[in-house]
């Protein structure tokens, strides 16, 4: 993911497709800064692990526990015996459940679940940005190339 990125950005400031007034500049920056904050927020951060029947054990035992509480913990995943309540799923990727599990993300190396889900939805939406923005600065610098009349790159031989 960063390297695509990298290079992408790197061919548009080669190419002299980075914006050139300072305002989109700024945003556009922003963007890119935003767009890996959350990447990496979304791949580091707890995705909603459920405890796992050692704790819900230690934690019933205490003496604030709760009888009623206590009744409905009787679930356990037969995989890595975490406590199986309402939308919980196991993932065989990261061999642990999640609460509110949506999808295992391969791009992110996490899952996506109860504590992720925002994250992962801004991540996207910056990500589609960050994108589009960098398609038409690149089209733009395309353009301004051929009103220049600077010839176009040799085709590659294959």
């Amino acid at each position: 993911w960063v390297s695509l990125h990298a290079g992408g950005i790197g061919l548009l400031l080669l190419s002299g497709g980075w914006p050139s007034q300072t305002s989109i500049a700024a945003v556009y920056s922003a963007v890119i800064t935003l767009t890996a904050l959350l990447y990496a927020a979304a791949s580091f951060r707890d995705p909603g692990y459920a405890e796992t029947a050692a704790k819900t054990a230690a934690r019933l035992a205490s003496p604030s526990d709760d009888f009623q509480e206590a009744l409905l913990d009787q679930a356990y995943c037969v995989h890595c015996h975490a406590e199986l309540r309402a939308r919980t799923k196991h993932c065989h990727d990261c061999c642990r459940c999640v609460r509110r599990m949506d999808h295992h993300c391969w791009w992110l190396g996490n899952c996506v679940g109860e504590r992720t889900h925002c994250i992962f939805v801004s991540y996207l939406f910056l990500q589609t940005a960050l994108l589009v923005a960098t398609g038409v600065f690149a089209s733009l610098a395309v353009g301004a190339a051929e009103r220049r009349g600077d010839p176009p790159p040799p085709a590659p031989r294959g």
